[in-house]
């Protein structure tokens, strides 16, 4: 079942559980990238229920545990670039891994506007 027209429910839940609990901002947030960006958008994480959080090593305060929060696949500088180009216009909080960018928009529980790495 398609949640957009790019995007659904399946690579949205969590895939342990099929629990779908993303909030609908971050989706409509991710399609309007997607939009403007124009090539597809591979998504490794979506939203996550606690058990699979801490199966992958996540944080007790994860933005995945409340719907807040994508990693998108990134394999090479280029396509990092064009992605961080148009995500930088609609995500407040992005994290730079070696293969995944992380985006959230988890206004209440972290501090705003910021970007950092994972290595």
């Amino acid at each position: 079942m398609k949640l957009t027209p790019h995007f659904s429910k399946k690579e949205m839940s969590c895939p342990c559980c099929s629990v779908m609990g993303m909030e609908n901002d971050v989706i409509q947030t991710i399609e309007e990238v997607r939009m403007e960006y124009g090539k597809p958008i591979r998504l490794t994480s979506a939203f996550r229920c606690p058990a699979h959080n801490k199966a992958v090593g996540g944080k007790n305060s994860s933005s995945h545990l409340i719907g807040l929060a994508l990693d998108i696949s990134c394999g090479t500088s280029k396509e990092r670039y064009g992605l961080m180009r148009h995500l930088m216009q609609h995500f407040t909080r992005i994290g730079l891994g070696e293969d995944f960018i992380h985006v959230d928009l988890d206004h209440v529980n972290k501090v705003p506007n910021v970007i950092w790495t994972y290595y």
